[in-house]
């Protein structure tokens, strides 16, 4: 799955695919370490038998989709930018 930009993704796709997913227990930062991006999971939430892993701080599960976020300083707010696998940092938009 690729990263979809939403705004130019219909939003009632989005809330079909979210589905039985659920939020896992927090948003985090990209590897590189950037403090302006996190991502939030969404997790398989119908499956007993889904496998959640932890690997190196991070929650790995099969049939996760992503919620890419960054924070807008200017309007101190966290807006999303895509859903659906990871953006990279240096494919959003510069924050100022």
């Amino acid at each position: 799955m690729h990263a979809r930009i939403l705004e130019r993704l219909d939003f009632s796709q989005v809330r079909d695919e979210i589905g039985d997913r659920g939020l896992a227990t927090r948003a985090d930062a990209p590897a590189t370490g950037e403090s302006d991006v996190r991502y939030a999971k969404l997790i398989p939430m119908n499956d007993p038998e889904q496998e959640i892993e932890q690997a190196g701080g991070f929650i790995v599960a099969t049939g996760a989709r992503i919620i890419t976020l960054q924070w807008r300083p200017n309007d101190s707010y966290w807006r999303v930018h895509a859903f659906g696998d990871y953006l990279r940092p240096e494919d959003l938009p510069p924050t100022r």
